[in-house]
């Protein structure tokens, strides 16, 4: 009976430890005017990031594999929007650039389990501890985008409802399906977007770098008032 008492009070002081912890690297490593519904749950605070002005939507999960160290393993950037039941599974890194806005039941799968032998349990595998997903600055992902490892996706973008990315997809581009493809460039000569196999072989000469976009959006848009009431019930009805 005693070696029992002993073990649930060191669990449970484990795990308020554990809490204390979590709770002390949330207000270190969030910025200021966020808003993350009460919902959400991040494993792994130490190793994630989120910007100023940004909020996440109700029942989104934050999975950071690898968590020992300090590097930012998860980073969203400034005036996001991750709307409802978001998944984030990080291996080296995520990064969200800022101003990207997602759809409800987007899912990052910047990790994957080892699968060289079918002999083991698939839970006891280890996870590939090097895998990254970069997005670029403003961003749009519509309702259910699966963006799997090791893509780079450019600043502008915007992604169908439902779109399967599995490979970089270049700035200022709109793509659909599964696997998705590029269906659409913005011209910078025309400032208008047109059909992929009519973008100039030299657009994107045309294109600012995303440092030069970012700069602009900094400028004209410097704080964006998410709408809170969409992440969750908490807010009510209208």
């Amino acid at each position: 009976m005693t070696s029992q008492y002993v073990r649930r009070a060191t669990r449970w002081w484990n795990r308020r430890r554990e809490l204390r912890e979590a709770n002390h690297f949330r207000q270190r490593n969030v910025g200021d005017h966020c808003y993350i519904d009460e919902t959400v749950q991040v494993l792994g605070w130490q190793r994630v990031r989120i910007g100023h002005h940004t909020v996440i939507g109700e029942n989104t999960w934050i999975n950071v594999n690898q968590r020992d160290g300090a590097e930012p393993a998860v980073t969203i950037g400034d005036n996001c929007f991750i709307a409802r039941r978001n998944f984030f599974s990080a291996g080296a890194h995520i990064t969200i650039g800022d101003y990207c806005l997602t759809g409800p039941d987007c899912h990052f799968i910047g990790a994957g389990h080892d699968f060289s032998s079918p002999f083991t349990p698939v839970a006891l595998r280890e996870v590939k501890p090097d895998a990254v997903i970069e997005v670029g600055a403003n961003c749009w992902f519509g309702s259910s985008v699966i963006v799997m490892e090791n893509v780079r996706i450019g600043f502008g973008c915007i992604l169908g409802a439902g779109a399967l990315i599995t490979r970089d997809c270049p700035p200022f581009s709109v793509l659909v399906g599964s696997p998705a493809r590029v269906i659409k460039r913005f011209d910078m000569t025309r400032k208008e977007w047109v059909a992929a196999q009519d973008y100039p072989s030299d657009g994107d000469r045309l294109l600012p770098s995303e440092t030069e976009y970012l700069a602009d959006l900094r400028t004209r848009y410097p704080a964006i008032k998410g709408a809170r009431a969409a992440t969750g019930k908490a807010f009510g009805d209208i």
